[in-house]
């Protein structure tokens, strides 16, 4: 016998199920009890927006570019909006309404928006390799209105 062999045999390990734990009783309470709150109804003037978007009451939405979006980024939005995604590039143009400031941000919001609105409004169209955002305030300025549909 190894005098570093231990001579007892290995404890056992139990096979009977857990104990069950009990569950809690309901609180002894005089509050009233109350049904949960009915969800919001929709405002007068609510309508289905294209892309299953749900316009409530006269809401509209733009696309815009992420200020954190890289250069390159941006420039590869522009030329797809306005090379492969059909979007009228002019506005953003010189001598277009939105063409000044002259930004790269700014001019992807412009055309991200068009093909966004064109797209028919589906959040998807602005994901852009996550490089645009929705949001609810207009963008636009001096003469560059931004479309919402």
């Amino acid at each position: 016998m190894d005098p570093g062999m231990p001579t007892s045999s290995p404890p056992s390990i139990p096979t009977s199920s857990p104990p069950s734990i009990p569950t809690p009783s309901s609180p002894q309470s005089s509050a009233p009890t109350s049904a949960a709150p009915s969800p919001p109804t929709p405002k007068q003037g609510s309508q289905k927006g294209k892309g299953n978007q749900e316009v409530l009451g006269g809401s509209k939405v733009w696309c815009i570019a992420k200020p954190s979006s890289d250069e390159q980024t941006l420039m590869a939005n522009i030329a797809y909006a306005c090379e492969e995604g059909g979007i009228d590039c002019a506005p953003i143009q010189p001598g277009g309404p939105c063409f000044s400031p002259r930004n790269l941000i700014g001019h992807a919001s412009v055309v991200m928006n068009m093909y966004y609105q064109k797209n028919q409004r589906n959040w998807w169209t602005c994901h852009f390799n996550n490089s645009g955002i929705l949001v609810f305030t207009d963008p636009s300025f001096g003469d560059c209105i931004y479309q919402p549909q």
